[in-house]
Protein backbone atom coordinates (compact mmCIF):
# COMPACT_ATOMS: atom_id res chain seq x y z
CA UNK A 1 0.00 0.00 0.00
CA UNK A 2 2.88 2.37 0.79
CA UNK A 3 4.28 1.80 -2.69
CA UNK A 4 0.96 2.67 -4.36
CA UNK A 5 0.54 5.75 -2.16
CA UNK A 6 4.06 6.90 -3.11
CA UNK A 7 3.31 6.44 -6.82
CA UNK A 8 0.03 8.34 -6.42
CA UNK A 9 1.77 11.28 -4.69
CA UNK A 10 4.46 11.36 -7.38
CA UNK A 11 1.84 11.32 -10.16
CA UNK A 12 -0.19 14.12 -8.55
CA UNK A 13 2.93 16.26 -8.07
CA UNK A 14 3.61 16.12 -11.83
CA UNK A 15 0.20 17.55 -12.79
CA UNK A 16 0.22 21.16 -13.86
CA UNK A 17 -3.09 22.22 -15.33
CA UNK A 18 -2.46 25.87 -16.07
CA UNK A 19 -5.51 27.99 -15.60
CA UNK A 20 -6.65 31.39 -14.46
CA UNK A 21 -8.86 31.16 -11.38
CA UNK A 22 -11.96 33.35 -11.53
CA UNK A 23 -14.60 33.25 -8.80
CA UNK A 24 -17.60 32.25 -10.83
CA UNK A 25 -21.11 33.29 -9.83
CA UNK A 26 -23.74 30.87 -11.13
CA UNK A 27 -25.21 33.60 -13.34
CA UNK A 28 -21.97 33.72 -15.39
CA UNK A 29 -21.51 29.96 -15.81
CA UNK A 30 -21.91 28.69 -19.36
CA UNK A 31 -20.69 25.12 -18.86
CA UNK A 32 -20.12 22.79 -15.92
CA UNK A 33 -18.03 19.67 -15.49
CA UNK A 34 -18.73 17.42 -12.53
CA UNK A 35 -17.41 14.17 -11.10
CA UNK A 36 -19.11 11.78 -8.72
CA UNK A 37 -18.83 8.27 -7.33
CA UNK A 38 -21.67 6.28 -8.85
CA UNK A 39 -21.87 4.02 -5.80
CA UNK A 40 -22.36 6.78 -3.24
CA UNK A 41 -25.66 6.52 -1.44
CA UNK A 42 -28.38 8.80 -2.87
CA UNK A 43 -26.06 10.23 -5.53
CA UNK A 44 -28.60 9.73 -8.32
CA UNK A 45 -31.04 12.25 -6.83
CA UNK A 46 -28.24 14.81 -6.40
CA UNK A 47 -27.04 14.39 -9.98
CA UNK A 48 -30.62 14.61 -11.26
CA UNK A 49 -31.18 17.78 -9.22
CA UNK A 50 -27.98 19.34 -10.60
CA UNK A 51 -28.63 18.37 -14.22
CA UNK A 52 -32.26 19.55 -14.03
CA UNK A 53 -31.05 22.85 -12.55
CA UNK A 54 -28.46 23.26 -15.32
CA UNK A 55 -31.01 22.48 -18.04
CA UNK A 56 -33.45 25.07 -16.64
CA UNK A 57 -30.64 27.67 -16.47
CA UNK A 58 -29.54 26.68 -20.01
CA UNK A 59 -26.06 25.74 -18.82
CA UNK A 60 -24.20 23.05 -20.75
CA UNK A 61 -22.65 20.22 -18.73
CA UNK A 62 -20.59 17.06 -18.87
CA UNK A 63 -19.96 14.57 -16.12
CA UNK A 64 -17.80 11.66 -15.11
CA UNK A 65 -19.37 8.86 -13.07
CA UNK A 66 -16.65 6.89 -11.33
CA UNK A 67 -17.35 3.24 -10.47
CA UNK A 68 -14.29 1.60 -8.95
CA UNK A 69 -16.22 -1.36 -7.54
CA UNK A 70 -17.15 -4.63 -9.20
CA UNK A 71 -20.81 -3.89 -8.55
CA UNK A 72 -22.63 -3.12 -11.80
CA UNK A 73 -26.14 -2.69 -10.39
CA UNK A 74 -26.85 0.93 -9.50
CA UNK A 75 -30.01 2.99 -9.62
CA UNK A 76 -28.20 5.63 -11.67
CA UNK A 77 -28.70 5.81 -15.41
CA UNK A 78 -26.35 8.34 -17.04
CA UNK A 79 -27.47 10.52 -19.91
CA UNK A 80 -25.34 11.01 -23.01
CA UNK A 81 -23.35 13.83 -21.35
CA UNK A 82 -22.22 11.67 -18.43
CA UNK A 83 -19.46 9.15 -19.05
CA UNK A 84 -19.00 6.15 -16.74
CA UNK A 85 -15.47 5.10 -15.84
CA UNK A 86 -15.10 1.64 -14.33
CA UNK A 87 -12.30 -0.05 -12.42
CA UNK A 88 -11.22 -1.69 -15.69
CA UNK A 89 -10.42 1.76 -17.10
CA UNK A 90 -8.03 2.89 -14.38
CA UNK A 91 -4.46 1.85 -13.68
CA UNK A 92 -3.47 -0.19 -10.63
CA UNK A 93 -2.84 3.06 -8.72
CA UNK A 94 -6.19 4.56 -9.77
CA UNK A 95 -5.21 6.84 -12.65
CA UNK A 96 -7.98 6.94 -15.27
CA UNK A 97 -7.21 6.06 -18.88
CA UNK A 98 -6.08 9.39 -20.39
CA UNK A 99 -8.09 8.80 -23.57
CA UNK A 100 -11.31 8.52 -21.55
CA UNK A 101 -10.87 11.76 -19.61
CA UNK A 102 -8.96 13.82 -22.19
CA UNK A 103 -12.00 15.68 -23.51
CA UNK A 104 -13.38 16.23 -20.00
CA UNK A 105 -10.19 17.74 -18.56
CA UNK A 106 -9.31 19.77 -21.64
CA UNK A 107 -12.67 21.40 -22.38
CA UNK A 108 -12.03 24.06 -19.70
CA UNK A 109 -15.47 24.43 -18.15
CA UNK A 110 -16.38 27.56 -16.23
CA UNK A 111 -17.22 25.45 -13.19
CA UNK A 112 -15.97 22.08 -11.93
CA UNK A 113 -17.86 20.31 -9.13
CA UNK A 114 -16.55 17.24 -7.31
CA UNK A 115 -19.08 15.31 -5.20
CA UNK A 116 -16.46 13.07 -3.52
CA UNK A 117 -16.81 13.32 0.28
CA UNK A 118 -13.45 11.82 1.24
CA UNK A 119 -9.99 11.73 -0.26
CA UNK A 120 -9.99 9.57 -3.36
CA UNK A 121 -6.96 9.44 -5.65
CA UNK A 122 -8.96 9.07 -8.88
CA UNK A 123 -11.13 12.10 -8.08
CA UNK A 124 -8.05 14.04 -6.94
CA UNK A 125 -6.25 13.23 -10.20
CA UNK A 126 -9.18 14.44 -12.30
CA UNK A 127 -9.68 17.58 -10.18
CA UNK A 128 -6.01 18.55 -10.41
CA UNK A 129 -5.94 17.83 -14.16
CA UNK A 130 -9.04 19.87 -14.94
CA UNK A 131 -8.45 23.30 -16.42
CA UNK A 132 -11.77 24.63 -15.14
CA UNK A 133 -11.98 28.31 -14.30
CA UNK A 134 -13.43 27.64 -10.84
CA UNK A 135 -13.31 24.35 -8.89
CA UNK A 136 -15.66 23.38 -6.07
CA UNK A 137 -15.39 20.32 -3.85
CA UNK A 138 -15.67 18.97 -0.34
CA UNK A 139 -13.06 20.10 2.13
CA UNK A 140 -11.31 16.83 2.88
CA UNK A 141 -7.63 17.53 3.51
CA UNK A 142 -5.08 20.35 3.65
CA UNK A 143 -3.91 19.88 0.08
CA UNK A 144 -7.17 19.95 -1.84
CA UNK A 145 -7.24 21.23 -5.45
CA UNK A 146 -10.40 23.34 -5.05
CA UNK A 147 -10.93 27.09 -5.22
CA UNK A 148 -14.00 26.74 -3.00
CA UNK A 149 -14.01 23.87 -0.52
CA UNK A 150 -17.24 23.29 1.33
CA UNK A 151 -16.98 21.44 4.62
CA UNK A 152 -19.83 19.43 6.01
CA UNK A 153 -21.02 17.25 8.82
CA UNK A 154 -20.95 13.93 6.97
CA UNK A 155 -23.66 12.44 9.17
CA UNK A 156 -26.14 15.07 8.04
CA UNK A 157 -24.99 16.12 4.59
CA UNK A 158 -26.35 14.02 1.73
CA UNK A 159 -25.15 14.55 -1.84
CA UNK A 160 -28.39 16.44 -2.53
CA UNK A 161 -27.77 18.74 0.46
CA UNK A 162 -24.22 19.27 -0.77
CA UNK A 163 -25.23 20.32 -4.30
CA UNK A 164 -27.87 22.65 -2.87
CA UNK A 165 -25.13 24.25 -0.72
CA UNK A 166 -22.88 24.61 -3.77
CA UNK A 167 -25.64 26.33 -5.74
CA UNK A 168 -26.40 28.56 -2.75
CA UNK A 169 -22.77 29.68 -2.41
CA UNK A 170 -22.36 30.20 -6.16
CA UNK A 171 -25.55 32.27 -6.20
CA UNK A 172 -24.15 34.40 -3.37
CA UNK A 173 -20.95 35.24 -5.27
CA UNK A 174 -21.33 38.59 -6.96
CA UNK A 175 -19.84 39.09 -10.40
CA UNK A 176 -17.08 41.65 -10.69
Amino acid sequence: MFFIHTLQKRTLSKISAEREVVFMPIENVKNVGFVFDIGEEKISEAVKYLTDYLVVKKIDYSGLAINLTKNKSFDFVPDNRIQVITNKEVSFIGTPNPQLIEKFINEKPDLYIDFCTSHNYTHDFIARSSRATFKVGHFNNNNHPFDLAIGSNKAENSPLDYIKQVIHYLTAIKSA
